[in-house]
């Protein structure tokens, strides 16, 4: 399928579902930039607690390596796995991008990268979406170091300081490469979405019932900014320019679900919390799943099949990964964390986060 279809009037079909705000559905990066906003939230939240008293940096690094790096590496390893067993070196009637996919050859220093996870890794030789992983694991080490300034600075100097480090991001370096310089402000949008939540929500919540609705197209059309016509001009469609109206449509997502009891309330329907506590392994295993079901099935029975297949498979082997891999990383930083004197403290006066 051709990568850029905007100017192909028989292609109408797959340009009203590319080009136009129906692309929220599906689109990729789009959810990239939103973990990331959503990162920066959850993960402030401890700083902004009155119940908490100090914040160690020690604990903080020992729990997020627990829970992000233990499960990593156990996906990782049936990746691995799964591209021995499975790869064929392609499948000719699926996309490049597809045949890109387990196609690197297996090195030492592809190994070494895998598992220091911080470098610039050959993504496509085992597990595609782990980018993402890595960009969020390098940003975790300094995140404190933003919430030093965040409690200390209002949201217009830590704003200031988010987009200066994004336009950092047109230099490039090897541990600290283009992305994770944008990527930052990310998290610093989240956290200050956190810093802030209760007069967002309360502002929002004083909206008329319009004014709430165009609030939602506006947020909409933010997200899904880097589709809108002429996104091929890069005047008004660089990468960072781009990821800076996903952030905002983000963050008009996130101020409206706590704000609106509606959306609140679906969000805690059990099925859609459950999703979120799998969520994270259905990250690490989809694609996994996917690749693997392809080169077993394709041919066999009809690629939609196949789709459906891998939708069931992932949420069982999530599932399995939550209860039996997250969850004891989980209380293994709590275990190693418990006895760590913290010399860092908390200056915020926020409470921990409530939606009514």
């Amino acid at each position: 399928m051709e990568t850029n279809t905007y100017n192909n009037s028989d292609m109408w079909l797959i340009n009203l579902l590319k080009y136009t705000p129906i692309h929220i559905i599906w689109g990729g990066h789009e959810a990239v930039v939103f973990f990331f906003v959503l990162s920066g939230f959850v993960l402030s939240l401890v700083w902004y607690s009155e119940t908490i008293q100090r914040v160690s940096y020690v604990s903080f690094i020992i729990k997020r390596t627990c829970r992000i790096y233990i499960p990593y590496l156990v996906a990782i390893l049936v990746a691995f796995i799964a591209r021995e067993l499975f790869a064929k070196g392609g499948i000719s009637e699926l996309s490049g991008w597809f045949n890109s996919i387990w196609a690197e050859p297996i090195t030492l220093k592809m190994i070494f990268d895998h598992l220091l996870l911080l470098g610039r890794l050959q993504i496509n030789a085992l597990n595609p979406p782990i980018w993402s992983l890595s960009e969020e694991m390098k940003i975790s080490l300094i995140f404190p170091l933003f919430m030093f300034i965040l409690l200390r600075f209002d949201w217009k100097i830590s704003l200031a300081l988010g987009f200066l480090i994004s336009c950092l991001s047109f230099r490039r370096g090897y541990y600290i490469p283009s992305g994770t310089l944008n990527y930052i402000l990310m998290f610093i949008v989240g956290a200050l979405l956190a810093k802030y939540r209760h007069k967002l929500t309360n502002s929002v919540r004083n909206l008329s019932s319009i004014q709430k609705i165009l609030l939602s197209l506006i947020g909409i059309i933010c997200y899904v900014y880097s589709w809108w016509p002429f996104f091929d001009v890069k005047l008004i469609h660089s990468t960072i320019v781009d990821e800076w109206f996903i952030a905002l449509g983000v963050s008009i997502f996130i101020t409206l679900s706590l704000s609106l009891k509606s959306v609140s309330k679906f969000l805690h329907l059990k099925p859609i919390m459950f999703l979120g506590m799998i969520s994270y392994s259905v990250y690490l295993y989809h694609l996994v799943i996917l690749v693997s079901l392809c080169y077993l099935f394709y041919g066999k029975i009809h690629i939609y099949i196949i789709f459906l297949m891998t939708i069931l498979i992932t949420l069982v082997v999530a599932s399995l990964s939550y209860y039996f891999i997250e969850k004891p990383s989980i209380r293994l930083g709590k275990v190693l964390t418990s006895k760590v004197k913290s010399p860092m403290r908390t200056s915020g006066k926020e409470t921990p986060l409530k939606v009514k």
